[in-house]
Parts: structure tokens; sequence; C-alpha cells
């Protein structure tokens, strides 16, 4: 009897020991899982200020600066404690690391917003002016140029997205050069059954766009005429035998003509 009474005891004692470890073990995997998880929210705010200081780099306002400044210390002070195992305050650093890179976002945005419209404007008239060298450009050589003016371009617009405002309008500017370089490769290649299928096609367009004349803008109405002009003096120019005049001359018709076809919203292309 004793000796079964002392395997009982000896067995409550065991029995209250593995619950002890159990505990202690639950305690250190919750403690691990806390300590992944605050390391997935350290990373993600390192991410998002990386974000932020992309945009507020070649911001110049002081404030802007100050609030990335601030972040970036704070983000550093809780990556510490981290690593030391203060995880409580370092979970409280990272967050008010974040906050603080959010109000820099928004100080920078604020700040961008004259240089948001100037881009966009920059952008569109590089769109007219593709579709304008386009419908001229179909010998190897300027198309290759002219390919690569339309990844330029397409490049810029997804900075402008980012809100990389200065590197798209460079990358927008050097569309404009090679799409440019496109057209005088094509110059020096001209032949007269060139310029007369550019001049047929800028007629057609012309005939679309004279069906919409009557609702036309007086603004609309004065540039119709006037790439029906210079659409004449291109036939003119080719019947003289001038294929280089009547190029310049078509190619200015074409881009009044698209212009009008922006104002009134009617898409055709030639």
């Amino acid at each position: 009897e004793v000796h079964r009474g002392r395997c009982a005891r000896a067995a409550v004692r065991v029995e209250a020991a593995m619950k002890l470890v159990t505990r202690a073990i639950e305690t250190c995997q919750q403690g691990d899982r806390h300590r992944e998880q605050l390391g997935q929210t350290i990373r993600r705010t390192e991410e998002m200020l990386r974000h932020v200081q992309d945009t507020v780099v070649t911001n110049d306002s002081d404030q802007c600066q100050q609030f990335l400044r601030a972040a970036i210390k704070e983000q550093k002070r809780a990556m510490e404690l981290f690593h030391t195992d203060r995880l409580r305050l370092a979970l409280r650093l990272t967050l008010r690391a974040r906050e603080l890179g959010e109000r820099a976002l928004r100080c920078a945005n604020q700040e961008v917003g004259s240089q948001d419209v100037n881009t966009m404007k920059l952008l569109e008239r590089t769109d007219h002016f593709l579709a304008e060298v386009e419908d001229a450009v179909d010998n190897k050589g300027g198309r290759t140029l002219l390919d690569e003016a339309k990844r330029l371009q397409h490049e810029a617009r997804r900075q402008a997205l980012r809100r990389k405002f200065e590197l798209a309008q460079r990358l927008t500017e050097q569309s404009r050069v090679l799409a440019a370089k496109s057209l005088s490769k094509l110059e020096s290649d001209l032949n007269t059954r060139d310029v007369a299928q550019m001049i047929a096609g800028t007629e057609d367009l012309l005939q679309k766009l004279d069906e919409n004349a009557p609702n036309a803008a007086p603004n609309a109405t004065s540039l119709l005429k006037k790439a029906h002009r210079l659409l004449d003096d291109a036939k003119s120019s080719l019947q003289k035998g001038k294929p280089r005049e009547a190029f310049a001359k078509v190619r200015a018709s074409s881009a009044a003509a698209l212009e009008v076809a922006r104002l009134l919203g009617v898409h055709g292309g030639h």
C-alpha cells in the first residue's frame, strides 16, 4: 500500500511537471510565432519606406524630408529592438515609422501637383506626335526607330504612374527625338508613290471629319480648313515633282486632321 501510494504521488508530480513543460513549450511556440509575425511587419515597413524614399528624394520641401528622416530613424531603432527581443517596443516603433512615412508621402504628393499636370500634358503631346509618325513611317529603318520611340513612351507613362515625373519627362522627350529621327529616315527614302499614299490616307480622314464638321466648334472648323489647304498644297507639290515638299505639307495636314479628330471625338486612322 505504501509503495502504491508513493507511485501515485510520483505519477501526480510527473503529470504536473508534464503540464508545466507543455505550457512552456506552447509559450515558446507562441513567442516564436509572434516574433515571426513582427519580423514580417518590420520588413513590410522597410519596403514601404523604400517606396516613399523614391518619391520624396527629389522633393525640395524641408517638411517632407523631415518626415522621411524621422521615419527612417524610428525604423532603424525598431530593427535594433527586434534583434534584442524587445518585441513590444519594436512593434510600436515600426508602426510609428509607417505613420511618418505616410505623412512624408502625402506631403510630397501635395507638392508635385503642378509637375503632375505638366508631365501629363507633355505625354499627351508625344502621343499625338507618335500617332502622326505612325501614319507616315512604313520603311524598315524608320519602323525600328519608331518602335523604340513607342517603347520609351510606354515606359514614360509607367514612370508617371509611379509619380517619377522628372524621369517620365526625360523619357517622353527621348521618345519624340527618336520619332523625329524615324521621319528623317523616311524623308531620305521618299518617292512619289509613298507620298501619294500618305495624301490618299489623309484625304480619307478629312472626308470623315467633314461629316462631323456641322457640329464642330469654331476652333475645330478653322483647323479643319487649314488641314484641307495643306493637303491641296501637298497635291500641288507632288504634281510638280517635289516629293519632299509634298511630304512636309501632307505631314502638317495629317497633324492638323488628327487634332481635329481629337477635338471632335472621332476615332479615325488612315
